[in-house]
């Protein structure tokens, strides 16, 4: 629940910061919304779908479905729902949580890890160039 109030909050402060933005096109010539606030907001809404899908990993890796995945980070549809196409679900998740603080994936999970990045590659998300250890 609380990460709906905060994606909420977010979305104020995003909208908001366009109409700010607006406010600063209209003031002056080459005054827009700076890319560098949105780049920040981007941040920090991915931040919190990485709290919340630490969250769900932490109360169980097995119980991942791409529902609680997909209400965590929606902003991951389409590479989660490809990831559960292909049966990789936690894998994916894995490499997107890798070097995040989160519950370290047990051995299946890891092996699925490397099944995903075997056939898709890494996430654009994820941080490293190589799996995580098991």
């Amino acid at each position: 629940m609380r990460s709906v109030f905060v994606r909420m909050a977010m979305l104020c402060l995003f909208i908001a910061g366009i109409g700010s933005g607006l406010a600063r096109a209209e003031s002056g010539p080459g005054a827009t919304l700076a890319n560098d606030d949105f780049e920040a907001l981007r941040a920090t809404l991915l931040e919190v779908e990485t709290t919340d899908l630490c969250e769900q990993v932490r109360r169980c890796w097995k119980g991942l479905t791409l529902e609680r995945a997909l209400r965590a980070a929606s902003s991951q549809e389409e590479a989660l729902v490809e990831a559960d196409a292909a049966g990789l679900l936690r894998g994916f998740v894995a490499l997107m949580l890798h070097d995040k603080s989160c519950a370290e994936p047990p051995a299946d999970v890891l092996a699925e890890a490397t099944e995903y990045s075997r056939r898709f590659g890494w996430p654009a998300s994820a941080p490293s160039d190589r799996l995580p250890g098991p």
